[in-house]
């Protein structure tokens, strides 16, 4: 779960990479066991891409999570919505989400699914193939919980500049392997 309102992109990618077969940094709260967490997740590598202070003001860019996760050793592909459609991110999602150790993380604004507030980061946790959705697993699940959402509404959402850059949000395919 997040601990700060703009940590949304730490605590995806912590989720995740917590998941992945990755070496784990060690945590004095969780010690013996390696473990990913918001406080051991600013290495000197991530922070060159952005510092935590930085991030508490101003999240991370689709780019940057992606360089920040790759830092910790998962492969990550980024794909930004606007330049694909919604079937190509429908079938790409799907098949990531099919393979065993694999991920998809997205980057969206919340208000194009009927959400308040702006934009955000949060794993995806499954495909519905007869709804056509994908279950949203909110990292911030203090404010809002898991939702399916149309695979178009979830397009929609993620083919939204983001502040930062003239890219588009969208989303990032993880794994472990290269």
């Amino acid at each position: 779960m997040q601990i700060r309102q703009t940590l949304c992109s730490v605590a995806t990618a912590i989720t995740v990479l917590n998941s992945l077969p990755l070496k784990r940094p060690m945590d004095q709260v969780y010690k013996p066991f390696p473990y990913f967490t918001q406080a051991n997740y600013f290495t000197d590598d991530v922070a060159k891409l952005r510092s935590y202070q930085h991030t508490l003001t101003d999240g991370m860019t689709l780019e940057m999570a992606a360089q920040a996760m790759r830092t910790h050793g998962a492969t990550v592909k980024p794909v930004h919505a606007s330049d694909i459609s919604v079937d190509d991110m429908r079938n790409m999602m799907k098949a990531n989400l099919s393979t065993n150790g694999d991920y998809v993380a997205i980057n969206y604004q919340r208000k194009f699914i009927g959400q308040p507030r702006g934009a955000h980061f949060s794993p995806i946790g499954a495909y519905d193939e007869k709804s056509d959705t994908f279950l949203i697993l909110d990292v911030a699940r203090y404010k809002f919980p898991p939702v399916w959402v149309r695979a178009d509404d979830l397009h929609k959402a993620m083919d939204t500049k983001d502040s930062e850059t003239p890219l588009s949000r969208g989303y990032l395919l993880l794994s472990a392997g290269t």
